[in-house]
């Protein structure tokens, strides 16, 4: 019998409990498959996280790799590596290949009545907002004069 670990989420792996629960499904099965709609979370470590659980003796495994691949300018030999590790650990399909599958978009808008207190937070955060628009429709500043005439017209 083979034992297969699907892990869908992979926000799972990125926590210490969830990681080390991961690694003792990985050791105590066959193959394990992580998926995930977005791997690159917060930072590239995530990405290294991720490939790490996947195989902790390739490049991708480490985020010194990452970091590399995602600076501007990168190398050509990085982003070669980056091309293959993207062949490999990324199954990708464009939006028009699964809109026919999809559901029809549907928004439901509820009024609901605010408490007191958040109208209050809402009132002060609305006098600020409309004090700022006042002191920069007023100002005299030449930086600030391109496009105001336009922001003035749209806010009012």
């Amino acid at each position: 019998m083979q034992i297969l670990v699907v892990i869908h989420i992979l926000i799972f792996l990125l926590n210490i409990t969830g990681g080390i629960g991961a690694v003792i499904l990985g050791i105590n099965s066959d193959r394990v498959v992580p998926m995930s709609c977005t791997p690159f979370i917060n930072s590239t470590q995530d990405l290294a996280t991720i490939m790490a659980f996947i195989d902790p003796k390739m490049k991708s495994s480490y985020k010194t790799w990452w970091k590399q691949a995602t600076k501007q300018n990168a190398d050509y030999s990085i982003v070669e590596e980056v091309r293959r590790w993207r062949k490999y650990f990324l199954v990708g399909r464009q939006k028009e290949m699964l809109s026919h599958k999809l559901p029809e978009k549907t928004e439901t808008v509820i009024s609901v009545d605010c408490f007191e207190s958040e109208l209050h937070v809402y009132k002060r955060y609305e006098d600020s907002f409309v004090s700022t628009f006042e002191s920069f429709k007023n100002s005299t500043d030449p930086g600030l004069t391109l496009g105001k005439k336009d922001l003035t017209n749209i806010l009012h």
